[in-house]
């Protein structure tokens, strides 16, 4: 699945990133609450948003959309059961990698699961022709160090994409002030990011229609 595609509504990759967020981090016993469910697909509940939502520290605003846009993605990822599982085991296998880089370079370990919702943990390739786990496209690649010419694409490469994703949204944060907005400007591009917010004269992306 792509994630670089034109979204439909405003901010909405950041609530698949809550989204993922909420699912990796539920506890033992909500998980094993919705066990049964897994193995009845035609009872299907609701996903609780009674408690608080964060990101990077940061408390999430909602309103009655933003609660309704983060409400289908909550559900999506809980029971569309192959795609999440493949997330599951994406992670185990390159957040021990990633997480140490992140780490390093002050960046919240909650942008682990940007690169979930960019490219789902693979080398993937947009219609955008945005590349890698991060999905950079090129210039933007190229300006924050990565190689990239007729033998060399080092969007590919995991460790060197990840690093280059760290200075990226060490720009973005000078900019934009937030780690909300900052993953938010990653996904749309940070022109277009800051262009919506003037034009909705916001400060904070979950408060935009």
């Amino acid at each position: 699945m792509e994630f670089r595609n034109k979204i439909k509504f405003f901010g909405l990759p950041l609530f698949l990133v809550i989204a993922i967020i909420s699912f990796f981090s539920w506890s033992s016993k909500e998980k094993a609450a919705l066990a049964p469910f897994f193995d009845l697909p035609q009872q299907i509940r609701s996903v609780k948003l009674s408690r608080d939502f964060t990101f990077a520290g940061e408390k999430v605003p909602l309103n009655d959309d933003t609660r309704e846009r983060l409400d289908r993605e909550l559900l999506v990822n809980a029971y569309w059961q192959s795609t999440t599982l493949l997330h599951l085991k994406m992670a185990y296998k390159y957040f021990p990698e990633i997480k140490p880089i992140l780490e390093k370079n002050n960046i919240p370990e909650d942008f682990l699961y940007l690169s979930v919702a960019e490219s789902s943990l693979r080398n993937a390739t947009s219609s955008a022709n945005a590349k890698g786990f991060w999905q950079f496209m090129k210039p933007t690649a190229m300006e924050f160090g990565l190689i990239i010419n007729d033998e060399i694409d080092e969007r590919y490469h995991l460790e060197k994409s990840t690093l280059a994703a760290c200075r990226y949204i060490k720009q973005m944060k000078s900019r934009f002030h937030n780690w909300t907005n900052v993953a938010g400007a990653y996904n749309m591009g940070p022109t277009a990011f800051a262009a919506a917010m003037v034009k909705q004269k916001k400060t904070h992306i979950m408060i935009c229609q």
